[in-house]
């Protein structure tokens, strides 16, 4: 029987968790986990690791943020599943780390699962999922400016994960709400830079 697909954040979570086992969570390990499920969860967990914890790690969101252009830019060119450069694939990220910052977001995530669900689902396909991309592609751009301005990276890593939670659950609702997150985040983030 074919393994369900994620359909929520706290889904999503549970299949990284349940896929790796290992002391150290790489990248390349995040996109064999959902490889041929599209590149909505790996938006989502991209940006999870943003605004998780783990994302004060100095020079982590300018690296989430090169995944992340390279992801949007092949939903942009239309493929059907992710690619990611072998260098890229290597890269790491303590488990521990990561799954502690699961177990104290997943009471919130459970809570946020309840209002979820497939609407306005034209807004998550075709043309419409490539002008999201091409937004996820200037959200990862402003990316590297927030490692100088404090806890900025939280606000286009939220809408990062609106958007990659609107792809996955094809809930239009929630990528409304991810690209009016991602216009205060270039608003939030040129004001500072210029």
């Amino acid at each position: 029987m074919a393994e369900a697909d994620p359909k929520n954040i706290t889904e999503v979570l549970e299949k990284v968790e349940d896929k790796v086992d290992s002391e150290w969570l790489s990248l390349g390990q995040l996109v064999d986990t959902f490889e041929h499920r599209g590149f909505g969860p790996l938006l989502l967990t991209a940006a999870l690791i943003i605004v998780l914890p783990s994302g004060g790690i100095p020079g982590l969101p300018t690296i989430i943020g090169i995944a992340i252009f390279l992801l949007a830019g092949q939903i942009i060119f239309g493929r059907s599943s992710p690619w990611i450069p072998k260098r890229l694939r290597k890269l790491k990220l303590k488990k521990e780390t990561f799954d502690k910052g699961v177990d104290k977001i997943k009471p919130l995530t459970r809570k946020i699962d309840y209002i979820i669900k497939p609407r306005l689902k034209y807004l998550a396909g075709g043309v419409a999922a490539r002008c999201i991309a091409v937004v996820c592609l200037v959200l990862a751009a402003l990316l590297p400016f927030t490692e100088v301005i404090p806890f900025s990276d939280m606000i286009p890593g939220s809408a990062l994960g609106l958007l990659g939670l609107g792809l996955t659950a094809r809930d239009g609702v929630v990528i409304i709400l991810g690209l009016i997150v991602a216009v205060a985040a270039v608003g939030f983030i040129s004001y500072w830079i210029f």
